[in-house]
């Protein structure tokens, strides 16, 4: 992406070569030029930037302020971008980075997937006794194939504060887990269960693994490994009001999110500038 001294800002439509008007000033010189060809194309026709009122160069800095988890109020002050527009900006970011994460599955062949409950994990060591507690119960799902682990997090309907327990809150759970397993991981994937999931066919269990291991990697499965994840979920904590259904949609989106920036370190502005591309840039012959 480069400034261009070809293309000007048009006010006068029927003199404008492009075939939008905008209701507010568009930066003039910028556009895509692909690196293939040199084809060019203006920055915001068909793009992510189109009716975006605020300048090219505050959309870049407020997805970095995306890219960095910055506070979406304390980014749009920073930067003077309108609290709406902000929010537009971080929305379709968040949109973008759900969809790339739902690109790709876990696991594979000859690869193990850990399957764990939160808050029962933590639970089982000690009783939550915070002011805010668990609202949410989340499946929690680690690729040991990866360094570092790549990790999913669904939220369960099941409301954590209202558990009766019995077989008909069990076969809910392991619906739900078994539903979850089949969308995120991949179908050659060996599944090890923790002591917190109803058994289900096709999977091992956590006890029947650490046979297999010694001390320290028995103390890394049961416990390190989910380190990174129980941080995630305990503060997702946050955007919870007390009732569980109407914050459950904003828990998962921030623990998607928060895992697809998990997944990059260095570079990773420079590739959500790639995925904004790729996803809103008119391709043209």
């Amino acid at each position: 992406m480069e400034a261009d001294s070809t293309t000007y800002e048009n006010t006068n439509c029927e003199s404008s070569k492009l075939s939008i008007c905008f209701p507010f000033s568009i930066c003039p010189g910028v556009q895509w030029i692909c690196e293939g060809c040199g084809k060019r194309q203006p920055i915001r026709i068909g793009s992510f930037f189109f009716k975006l009122q605020c300048s090219i160069q505050q959309a870049l800095q407020m997805i970095l302020a995306w890219c960095e988890d910055a506070d979406l109020t304390v980014a749009a002050q920073h930067f003077n971008v309108k609290h709406r527009v902000a929010i537009s900006i971080y929305d379709r970011l968040d949109e973008m980075a759900i969809k790339e994460l739902n690109k790709c599955k876990l696991g594979g062949e000859n690869s193990v997937v850990l399957a764990e409950l939160y808050p029962d994990c933590l639970n089982r060591l000690s009783p939550d006794t915070t002011d805010q507690p668990h609202v949410h119960r989340i499946l929690m799902l680690a690729d040991t194939k990866h360094i570092p682990t790549y990790y999913r997090l669904h939220v369960l309907r099941i409301d954590s504060t209202k558990l009766e327990g019995g077989n008909a809150e069990d076969e809910t759970l392991k619906s739900e887990v078994e539903l979850a397993l089949a969308n995120m991981t991949e179908t050659q994937s060996t599944i090890v269960l923790g002591n917190n999931i109803p058994n289900i066919e096709g999977c091992t269990t956590y006890q029947h693994l650490v046979q297999h291991c010694d001390i320290d990697m028995q103390r890394f499965l049961s416990s390190r490994v989910w380190r990174q994840a129980v941080s995630l979920c305990t503060a997702s904590r946050d955007l919870c009001a007390g009732a569980s259904a109407p914050c459950a949609l904003s828990v998962q989106r921030y623990l998607d999110t928060s895992l697809y920036r998990l997944r990059y370190g260095d570079g990773f502005y420079a590739h959500m500038l790639k995925v904004v591309s790729t996803e809103f840039t008119d391709k043209s012959d």
